[in-house]
């Protein structure tokens, strides 16, 4: 009898991720094995509140399992892709034709988040369209 008393202590002092099943003290509010919010805590401080941004874009572009979410990250990430790749070519053109010899700081500038963006949407599109054909094999087989 005291040994079930002591699991049930030791119970409410752990809770459980709703997105990895770990294990994690009563307190947490972020999980410490997949960084996913445990309560509505983690969103109302400003450090959980970026994991938690954090974790639901990870989840989007590492396992988009419905098609609002692979449109939703293209929504999202593909205008000002297209913007920044459309810079960048801009400033290339410049740079090779002599015109702006001040180019290529902007390039530089412009590199990063124009790879950036560019890994999201690539990641997204991959992961969604592998998971999509790996749900439809699954389908088939059974």
């Amino acid at each position: 009898m005291v040994k079930d008393d002591e699991d049930i202590v030791e119970q409410r002092r752990t809770s459980v991720c709703p997105h990895c099943a770990g294990v994690n003290p009563s307190n947490a509010t972020v999980c410490r094995h997949c960084m996913g919010p445990l309560t509505t805590i983690s969103n109302s401080d400003p450090m959980g509140s970026i994991m938690a941004r954090g974790d639901v874009f990870a989840r989007a572009t590492n396992k988009p399992t419905k098609p609002i979410v692979f449109w939703g990250v293209w929504l999202l990430f593909g205008p000002i892709f297209c913007i920044c790749l459309g810079i960048a070519v801009y400033g290339i053109r410049q740079f090779l034709s002599g015109e702006d010899s001040g180019a290529i700081g902007g390039l530089l500038c412009i590199a990063v988040p124009t790879a950036l963006f560019g890994a999201i949407l690539w990641k997204t599109t991959r992961n969604y369209f592998r998971y999509r054909d790996e749900k439809e094999d699954d389908e088939s087989n059974d």
